[in-house]
């Protein structure tokens, strides 16, 4: 079932830094808990009183909005007659040269005013910064990086993971693809669709379980990264078999092994046949994501709200 466009409250009295998430649909805010919860973790560290509202911009405080592309237009009319101080965090893909595609180029067009009148533009996406900046939109780009809350299951020792391949989100036509000429080489993958709102600690049940987690690609126009999902499973210190981004984007480096789809039938079962070599690519992973220091990244970009 698909739900309509949130209803926007407006409350007041309250003074802190509120992070105020706008979502289609409950079932998707439980796939993206994690990375919600990290956003709150990184602002306390940068120094910051924090809340979270779902669908609710508060008065008092610094309101950063997650999923504004889902705003009505009267709900931008009340969010700019109200003189409410707020920033974005765009959290959607869009490609360096501002063509991803048509949905997302017309929301940032019929959305304009809310960006220009932002004091402040946020991205976990470095080729957001440049699209942004063609539209005539400075953004602050802020690499996501380690949360001490995101720290859960483990990998099971070699003797106890049944799960060869495991892959988790949405399965277009290309992922399908990919996935199928995988089992037609003997390869046994676990796939677990998006369209059920699974929560992450579920999910991370079966990444515990897995020799090796895929992130692969989805079919044009979308050839961007997915680096939440690698972020997610560095956190577990899982061996993770990535295609390489469709763009020039190093916002993953170091937490995962990229190859190209011809290479990773050889790439799987050299892992799949060296089971010491995955656990210590995991912990490499893992090392390399603690280094990454988000916290100070954002205490930056937000110093005159405070």
């Amino acid at each position: 079932m698909k739900f309509g466009p949130p209803n926007l409250r407006i409350c007041s009295n309250i003074m802190r830094v509120n992070l105020a998430i706008i979502e289609r649909s409950p079932g998707w805010t439980v796939l993206k808990e994690d990375i919600y919860k990290a956003w709150v973790y990184w602002f306390e560290k940068a120094g910051c009183l924090v809340s979270l509202t779902y669908n609710q911009i508060l008065y008092g405080c610094s309101n950063i909005i997650f999923g504004a592309y889902y705003l009505e237009p009267r709900q931008i009319d009340t969010i700019l007659s109200s003189g409410l101080s707020y920033g974005l965090f765009e959290t959607e893909i869009v490609s360096s040269t501002g063509h991803n595609h048509d949905t997302e180029i017309k929301r940032l067009e019929s959305h304009k005013r809310l960006y220009s009148s932002a004091r402040l533009i946020l991205t976990a996406v470095p080729q957001n910064v440049t699209a942004l900046a063609h539209m005539g939109f400075l953004a602050r780009y802020i690499p996501i990086g380690y949360c001490s809350w995101l720290e859960t299951l483990k990998p099971l020792p070699d003797a106890y993971q049944d799960v060869d391949l495991f892959f988790f989100g949405n399965i277009d036509k290309r992922r399908a693809r990919v996935i199928k000429a995988l089992e037609e080489e003997s390869f046994s993958v676990t796939v677990l669709d998006h369209s059920l709102p699974i929560p992450h600690l579920i999910r991370n049940g079966w990444v515990s379980r897995s020799k090796i987690v895929l992130s692969l690609r989805r079919g044009p126009p979308y050839t961007h990264l997915g680096v939440s999902r690698i972020w997610h499973l560095a956190h577990n210190r899982v061996m993770t078999l990535s295609e390489p981004p469709g763009e020039d984007d190093q916002s993953a480096d170091g937490l995962c092994e990229f190859r190209p789809f011809e290479e990773f039938s050889a790439t799987i079962k050299h892992y799949l046949a060296n089971p010491d070599e995955r656990v210590a690519r995991g912990e490499e992973f893992y090392r390399n994501l603690r280094k990454i220091k988000t916290e100070d990244h954002l205490r930056e970009a937000i110093g005159f709200y405070r």
